[in-house]
């Protein structure tokens, strides 16, 4: 049950389109959207540290306007995000911190169901204009699930679940069930069980996905193809244009041991489809 939903607050278009996702959700559930804005604190101090004796007054001068510019700029996206809220008419609540952006997320959700953060995050926009490692982070460390969005999605009309022989991969499929049983999305929404390896070792374990998935009233179909998991997972994905893929996060073997590694960072960094990593 879906009752308070984290959304990350970097100013990005993929920040707004996962807080479009977030209203959304909540419209069905009626969970409140904690929008979480961070200014990365430690960042804009290592960006400005090293400077020369005779450079240190200056140094320090540029990041107490660097820290300023940077409240004022995260000002205006969390009005930004009350307006996105308002608009939708759901209910929000605001938690601003100054810090490592990944820590505070990650500790704010430790009493959260879901996450919403885009598959490339700003939270250091004073110091650099290109995407960081947050998203990677939050889905390594947070202990709820969580939704990395691309900047361009629809709500889901379709979802693979990349499953394997790992207990990750049947929580995956188990949470995702959990997480938005409800007939009114499920009317509308198709299934793809998408694994990697030899069909006939893994068709049992179709079997008994398909199984599961019929007492909550849903189907899929079964798709098992011999291959590497980051490739035949996209390959399928660009073929069915799922609004979804789910991950199982940890495991011993399969989909799941290289979910630091290949699989997931590639199907993360593919940046068209989002991605639901359960814990």
């Amino acid at each position: 049950m879906i009752r308070r939903i984290i959304v990350g607050i970097d100013g990005s278009e993929y920040s707004r389109t996962a807080i479009t996702l977030a209203c959304l959700r909540s419209k069905m559930t009626g969970a409140t959207i904690i929008g979480v804005g961070v200014i990365d604190l430690p960042g804009i101090s290592r960006h400005e540290a090293g400077a020369g004796v005779g450079a240190s007054h200056f140094a320090r001068k540029a990041e107490k306007s660097k820290i300023k510019d940077a409240r004022e700029k995260m000002a205006g996206f969390i009005t930004d995000f009350i307006a996105d809220c308002e608009d939708h008419d759901v209910k929000y609540e605001v938690s601003s911190h100054e810090g490592v952006p990944f820590e505070e997320i990650v500790q704010e959700a430790n009493f959260a169901d879901l996450i919403y953060i885009g598959t490339k995050t700003y939270f250091h926009f004073e110091t650099s204009s290109k995407p960081g490692e947050t998203v990677m982070r939050i889905l390594k460390y947070a202990t709820c699930p969580v939704v990395a969005v691309p900047k361009d999605i629809s709500f889901p009309s379709s979802v693979i679940v990349a499953l394997d022989e790992s207990k990750a991969a049947a929580r995956g499929l188990r949470e995702f069930v959990d997480l938005y049983e409800d007939k009114d999305v499920f009317s509308d929404l198709d299934f793809y069980l998408v694994s990697a390896g030899d069909p006939d070792k893994l068709a049992p374990l179709h079997k008994d996905a398909l199984t599961y998935l019929s007492t909550h009233g849903l189907t899929a179909e079964s798709i098992i193809r011999p291959g590497k998991p980051s490739q035949i997972i996209l390959e399928e994905a660009k073929k069915r244009m799922p609004s979804a893929i789910v991950l199982g996060a940890y495991g011993d073997k399969g989909i799941s041991q290289y979910f630091f590694g290949s699989t997931a960072k590639k199907i993360v960094e593919d940046d068209s489809v989002p991605v639901l990593v359960t814990h």
